[in-house]
């Protein structure tokens, strides 16, 4: 029991030392900043050993990718290069689809440009109903050559979804799908292949109905039955039966038409009579017929660009209708017409970039015409030519080898009666 007081007496002694007091704070302060280092560097040490398993880990997968067999690198491999190229692939097609729109966007652009009409005094008193260009829509189509013409295949005045190149004696038939190519030494550049035997087991010359523009004249054949032309053509069509080639020539020194029809089946030539142009006090400076019927001695209506500018639609040899459209009588355009329905369709071309359109219904005799008149288009390539298909029209522009074809739809009003109300 002594000793035990004695050791607390001691440290109680001890206690109430002031310098002992210090000193066991120093020393405790001590303890606490070594204990705090100690225990830094277990956290360094724990810091540096959690780096070096990462560090590891990734070595050990580069390592363990370098103890694959070369079989499954080069699969491992293949697979990334093959999900980068589906990636590009994406990025190329997106942006073909962008540049293709920004060009079908442009092919399709048709100006319209609107005038004022002006009134005269016709013949035949006439309100001139209003029609409308609704639709356009225009393409791109690759030959693989420059073309020398490209026409319509109609059988009479009905389409048949096909049009018909020439080219550097090739003939090019295109069923708005595909171009099917048959050679076609036909001798002569400036051709135009008109139809074609759909019997035919073989395509050569001798199942083609064809003319060619020589100095002075124009050949035509018509399944290897030829005959030679010295007026100018102003009308030319295929008959319903695909047999014939039939023609309106205007002669050269007086105003004096006549009607052929050349049958190449039984190799026939069939002149109908001739007959004087219609007198007008406007004079006329150009003109063309519309034929009723495809035969040898069809009659047929008068379209006639005046000197003065207006277009004269002709009901018969007295009877017309003057429509002032203020056309360029010093610029010959290609005039195109079709009969549809008990309607007949006019287009008035004038290269390079505007067209008149207008219809006549052939019962009422109303005639409809276009709110602005006329329509402006522009399209890449030299302007060639035009024509109907159906109730649309067509023009074509040679370009690379190729064409670009744009059609036109119109819609027109109800023609029984000719009001405007």
């Amino acid at each position: 029991m002594k000793c035990r007081l004695t050791v607390h007496r001691k440290i109680n002694e001890n206690l109430h030392s002031p310098e002992d007091i210090v000193e066991i704070r120093i020393q405790l302060e001590i303890k606490k900043q070594q204990f705090e280092l100690i225990d830094s560097w277990r956290n360094d040490e724990n810091e540096e050993k959690e780096h070096k398993s990462r560090f590891s880990m990734h070595c050990d997968c580069i390592d363990a990718i370098r103890r694959w067999s070369r079989k499954k690198q080069f699969l491992l491999f293949s697979v990334i290069i093959l999900f980068l190229f589906f990636i590009a692939a994406a990025i190329v097609l997106l942006i073909l689809l962008l540049i293709r729109n920004n060009n079908n966007n442009y092919h399709s652009n048709v100006l319209t440009t609107t005038t004022t009409q002006t009134t005269t005094t016709s013949t035949v008193a006439l309100p001139y109903l209003v029609g409308y260009l609704t639709k356009t829509t225009s393409e791109f189509k690759s030959f693989g050559a420059n073309l020398t013409s490209l026409s319509v295949d109609n059988s009479g005045y009905n389409y048949n979804h096909r049009l018909l190149g020439y080219s550097q004696d090739q003939f090019l038939l295109y069923n708005l799908d595909y171009v099917t190519k048959y050679d076609m030494m036909i001798g002569f550049s400036d051709c135009q292949i008109l139809s074609y035997s759909e019997n035919a087991t073989v395509m050569n010359i001798e199942n083609m109905i064809y003319c060619c523009r020589r100095i002075g004249e124009t050949t035509c054949w018509v399944y290897g039955y030829s005959i030679d032309i010295p007026d100018e053509i102003i009308e030319i069509r295929i008959s319903e039966d695909r047999n014939s080639l039939y023609v309106v020539t205007k002669s050269e020194i007086d105003c004096v038409l006549q009607n052929i029809l050349i049958n190449g089946i039984n190799k026939s030539t069939k002149i109908g009579m001739m007959k004087a142009c219609p007198e007008t006090d406007q004079g006329i400076f150009k003109i063309s017929t519309t034929s009723y019927e495809i035969s040898g001695n069809s009659d047929f209506s008068y379209n006639i660009i005046s000197d003065s500018g207006h277009l004269l639609i002709y009901r018969n040899m007295t009877d017309f209708y003057d429509i002032p459209f203020n056309l360029n009588a010093t610029v010959s355009p290609i005039i195109s017409t079709t009969i549809i329905k008990n309607h007949k369709l006019i287009a008035l071309i004038y290269p390079p970039s505007r067209m008149y359109v207008t219809r006549q219904n052939l019962i009422s005799g109303c005639v409809s015409t276009l709110s602005n008149q006329y329509v402006d288009f522009k399209y890449d390539g030299e302007f060639k030519s035009g024509d109907w298909i159906g109730e649309d029209f067509m023009i074509w522009f040679e370009e690379r080898q190729g064409a670009n074809i744009a059609t036109f739809q119109f819609q027109w009003p109800d023609d029984l009666q000719c009001s405007l109300s």
